[in-house]
Formats: structure tokens, sequence, C-alpha cells
């Protein structure tokens, strides 16, 4: 099999960036990449484009086909769609393209405009990532389900606020160092606890922003100093009621031992790795599922900097997602642009070494595959007896639930402003089956795992657009004895 290297790459800056629009970021990194790979359009054999929400925020379909006129480059050009995953998983479709089709040279650019509509807009528009039907639906956003991922761990392994502070402090310190950074300014343990609430236990400074940007690599046969020696993909259970655990996520296991078994090499052989810190409880779970820490241990590469740009295995070196931004589509391509920088010494204030032995794998941890089944009534008054046969079929005979874990949600998407905070939590039925609710009638003081919850019909919100009254099942939790 031939070998593929990444001949170029580049970037725009991340952060809001109000007099650019969606093609004019995109063709900028593109050009960047073409420019570091010393290639002419004209020796690109195909486009692969990521881009998670283009269709809600910013009007634009058909990306591909856009950027390609744009750039006046006529070859098969393609976007790619998988949420948080895109720009990995673009990566691995244009180097199995490539491959298959015998190109020399395939450009994989990555681009997302996020700032240009209202932040209750953007979560309702992340929030699709999930199922419409049966999550997203009922209010739950990504900072809940990682904010009860985060209280599983914390109850589990015993995790503090002030620990888990520690991943946005170290990004940020790296994010200083890089000037194309969205935010460019450490923060302290006591900036993140004190931080607003978003989902709790997760606040502000736990949490990616909001970011406008582009990167671009170019995937070339040609042999050049970074070869890309695997590229992993690999899905998980969807929703995170349903899988094995809380507290990890299997697909990124999966994709991780994949990856370093067809590059050949041991985790030992890693020098500096890149990964998807969406909220900083990702960080510490991804270091646990990377295989670089056991079990509850991830903390201890944060407390003994060892992740640090000067650590034994620095980590998000560009500052990550929370420092550098998180422009969803042009993420996994940003990593591998700070990857490449790194491996050929033009990662300016941020270089580690100017030393080819480096090793990356960027793997996707498969974030965006996270949703839920919800217990419900009636959705739409207009289709309630097709919904009320659901509820029949699947949680008539449940009756009340045991609690596992939870998140109040403070930032809400649109259509939820007016209810906010609410309790978003994930409860288990005697048969072990699992959901996520709404809890109601409860203070998140009152709460903990394992106490008994009841349904109760309640009203979910209303939609004056088209005068619906929207219904579903809640769950209120009972006296603990």
């Amino acid at each position: 099999m031939k070998k593929v290297y990444v001949s170029g790459a580049g970037m725009t800056r991340f952060g809001e960036l109000w007099k650019e629009d969606l093609r004019s970021l995109a063709v900028e990194a593109a050009k960047s990449a073409l420019e570091s790979a010393e290639i002419e359009r004209n020796a690109i054999d195909a486009i692969f484009v990521a881009n998670m929400g283009s269709s809600s925020l910013s009007g634009q379909d058909h990306l591909g086909s856009l950027i390609a006129s744009e750039l006046d480059i006529n070859v098969p050009a393609f976007r790619i769609e998988a949420a948080c995953a895109s720009g990995g998983v673009a990566i691995n479709l244009a180097k199995s393209y490539m491959l298959a089709n015998n190109c020399k040279n395939v450009l994989v650019i990555g681009v997302e405009k996020m700032t240009d509509v209202s932040a209750n807009d953007v979560t309702k528009v992340l929030a699709r990532a999930a199922d419409e039907e049966y999550e997203a639906y009922f209010g739950a956003t990504f900072p809940s389900l990682y904010a009860m991922m985060a209280r599983a761990y914390m109850s589990k392994y015993g995790l503090t606020k002030e620990q888990l502070a520690e991943v946005s402090v170290k990004n940020h310190f790296h994010g200083t160092l890089n000037e194309k950074a969205q935010f460019q300014k450490e923060i302290t343990v006591e900036d993140v606890v004190g931080a607003p609430a978003v989902a709790d236990p997760l606040g502000l400074l736990d949490c990616s922003p909001i970011t406008d940007g582009a990167a671009a690599i170019v995937l070339s046969v040609k042999k050049s100093k970074v070869q890309l020696l695997s590229s992993q993909v690999s899905t998980g259970n969807i929703s995170l009621q349903n899988r094995p655990s809380f507290t990890s996520i299997d697909a990124t296991v999966r994709s991780a031992d994949l990856a370093f078994k067809e590059a050949g090499i041991s985790r030992k052989n890693i020098e500096l790795v890149e990964l998807h810190d969406c909220f900083s409880i990702a960080e510490i779970i991804a270091y646990e599922d990377l295989g670089f820490a056991k079990e509850g241990k991830g903390f201890e590469l944060i407390e003994n900097k060892s992740a640090y740009r000067d650590g034994a295995l620095p980590v998000n070196t560009s500052g990550g997602l929370k420092s550098c931004g998180h422009p969803v589509g042009a993420t996994g391509i940003k990593q591998v642009v700070e990857i490449f920088e790194q491996m050929t010494g033009q990662a300016g204030k941020r270089q580690l070494v100017n030393d080819s032995k480096i090793l990356h794998l960027p793997i996707m941890s498969g974030v965006a595959e996270v949703l839920q089944l919800l217990v419900f009534l009636q959705m739409y008054k207009k289709s309630s007896a097709k919904v009320w046969r659901k509820y029949q079929e699947r949680y008539q005979d449940k009756g009340n639930a045991t609690l596992l874990t939870w998140s109040t949600v403070h930032a809400a998407p649109s259509g939820f402003e007016a209810y906010t905070p609410y309790i978003i939590a994930i409860v288990q039925f005697s048969d072990k089956s699992k959901a996520t609710v709404q809890l109601v009638d409860c203070n998140e003081a009152d709460l903990a795992s394992g106490i008994d919850c009841e349904p109760v019909y309640r009203k979910l919100y209303s939609d004056s657009s088209e005068g619906i009254i929207h219904y579903c099942v809640k769950y209120r939790p009972l006296q603990k004895s």
C-alpha cells in the first residue's frame, strides 16, 4: 500500500471573526496549506470539506462545490459532516479516496462560522448532533451530557472541581503561546471554579467556546517529513445511557487500539498529543481511553505537569479546543496543523523539538455521538396518537426509576431559555434499561445517585410560532427514607 504524507498545512486565526464569512475562511486556510505544500491548485485531485453546521449557521449547503468554485479547482469535491469528528473523518475518507483512485494530492479543509447567530441558537444547532426526537427536543445540551459524565467521574474517582479546573488552566497557558488562538490569556483555578455555571458541575471556563475559523492540510503520496501512519474511525453506542460506562468513551478505546496496531508503534513512542477537550472532563477521560493513564488516574498527568509543554507527554500545545477555540468542522484539521508545525519546526513559541520522530495519532473521540432515548407521553398535538403508541410500547409499565447522574442546565438552546435552570438526568428502570429525562419538583442539593423517582406528566414548553404545547413524562425524586 502506498504511504500517505501531510505535505502542507495552514489555518486562519480562530475567534469571533466578524469581517470574515464561511467561504473566505475556507479559502484562506486552503491557500495557506497549498503554499505550505509548495504545489499549485491544478495539482489537487480532490477536495474534502469538513463542516457541521453551515446549513443552519450560515444558510449554506453544498460546501464542497462552493469552496472548489471559490478556489477555481475543478475536481471532485465532498462535504463531510460528523459533528465534532468531522475533521478526523474527512481525513480518514480523503486518505481512502486518494489510495482507491490513485490520487497524488488531496486537499482537506475544515471550516465553521458560528458567531453570526445567538449563543442560544448555536446551542440548539450543536444539539442536533444528538437525536432531535429523543434528546435535543427535551432540552438536553452537550454541556449537560458531559456534565453528567463529569458528575459520574467525580462520584466514582473522587475528582474535585479544583482538580478538573487544572485542565483549562493548562490549556490556557498553552494558548498564550499561540498567536492564532481565540484566547491568549492565562487563567487560574479560582477563575475556573468561580465562573458562571453552564451545566453543573461544568462552568463557563470548563467549556470550549463558540468560534469562527478554518484549517486545511494537503495529503500527498510524495514523501515529506510528516507521514500519516494511521487513521482509524470507530463508533460506540450513540446513547450515553446505553453505554457500558459514563466515565469512558469506548469508541476512543477501540480507535486507539486499532491505530497503534496499524502504525506498528506503542504508546511509549508518542511524544506529543492533540486531543478533543471540548469540555475539561473530556481531556481527563481521553488520557485514560487512549491508554496514557489508568482508569481514575488521568488527572495525574496534569498534577505532575506531564501534559504541559515541557512535560513528559505534552498535550494540546495549540491551546486545545478550550483556548485555541472550537470551530467544529475545523477542529480535527487544526489538530493536524499543530502536529505538522511541531514536526517541521514551525510552531514558534510553542515549539517542542525540531525532530521528525514526533508522532501523533489524531483519534476522534466520537464525542458527537452522545444522545439518549427519552421517556415521553406527548410531543406534538398533531401527532399525539403516534407518540402515545411509542409511550405504551416502551415505557407504560416501567414505573419508578433510579437516579444515576444529572446536571442543571443554565445555558439552554433556543426554545428553552424561559425554563432555565432545569435539570437533565439519566435514570434506570427495574429492567436495567435507562433513559434521559427532566427532573422536576426538586432542588439539586437534595439529589443523590440511587434515589427513587416517579413519573409525572408535565408541560415541556410552548411553541408560540406554531401554537403547539409540548408535553412529556418527567420524573420527580421521592424523599429519601
